[in-house]
């Protein structure tokens, strides 16, 4: 039996968590559930869930991180990497999930500038190695959709920073959260610092808003970008089909991507 993380309350508390990749706006994302009263957490944890209490230490992770009482229903947790999570977890039917994916040139060209300038890393650094983590995060992310079903929400990575209200309203509904989510948010201990998220300056803006600075360029070959392709276009299929996706929010638009054309 699963926790229930102590004392009576309104809500079971219960996980959140954020499933995406490096380079997706999770950090954003987090920052702002995290400044919602009734969610809890708003970076990686790093934690790996084999067994059932793991989730006490969430709950102790959390707080730590935050340095403050935990408040909310949710215990946010945000994954990026293919850490393991028990199925204990995975099938309760108080565990929530949001998958959020973005296109995958874009995702690769910002590993890459981050390993290079933001966040210095060899691994990272790398476009071959770049686009291996892509692909393998994303086919767990494939096999997560299926198991989580309508338990998690899905996000394009691109509508969030394009269409930002009504994917904030669309994830007030689905957490049944009793205020709005706002995209303006706080700033935490941990905001901006390698290893917790986004290590740009763009993250203390406080506020979600359209990007548009120059974007990096970095040559990928052809058979690569072949696989983040498909890799990508298998993910995407079954967070539509099997969780529950913003269709009111520019569906098919966030989805093209003509430097995609190349790779097929």
């Amino acid at each position: 039996m699963l926790p229930n993380f102590a004392m009576p309350r309104k809500y079971p508390r219960s996980a959140l968590f954020i499933l995406s990749h490096m380079r997706s706006y999770s950090s954003v994302l987090s920052h702002v559930l995290g400044s919602h009263p009734q969610i809890d957490g708003y970076c990686e944890t790093h934690l790996r869930y084999r067994f059932s209490f793991d989730l006490l230490r969430l709950m102790w992770r959390v707080r730590r991180l935050t340095g403050e009482p935990l408040r909310g229903r949710y215990l946010l947790d945000k994954i990026l990497h293919n850490y393991p999570v028990t199925t204990a977890i995975l099938e309760n039917p108080h565990t929530r999930g949001i998958f959020l994916l973005r296109q995958p040139v874009d995702v690769v060209q910002s590993i890459v500038h981050m390993g290079r300038h933001l966040d210095l890393n060899e691994q990272n650094s790398n476009v071959a190695n770049a686009t291996n983590y892509y692909v393998e995060r994303l086919s767990q992310l494939t096999r997560l959709a299926h198991v989580f079903g309508k338990r998690a929400a899905f996000v394009e990575s691109e509508a969030l920073m394009s269409r930002t209200d009504e994917t904030l309203t669309f994830l007030q509904h689905f957490l049944s959260l009793d205020s709005p989510l706002e995209r303006r948010y706080r700033s935490f201990s941990k905001t901006g610092q390698p290893g917790y998220g986004d290590p740009s300056e763009l993250i203390h803006s406080g506020e979600i808003s359209r990007r548009d600075r120059e974007r990096p360029d970095y040559s990928i070959p052809s058979a690569l970008l072949a696989e983040a392709v498909a890799a990508h276009s298998e993910c995407l299929s079954a967070c539509r089909m099997n969780c529950v996706p913003v269709s009111a929010v520019g569906q098919g638009e966030e989805s093209q991507d003509p430097r995609l054309q190349l790779a097929i």
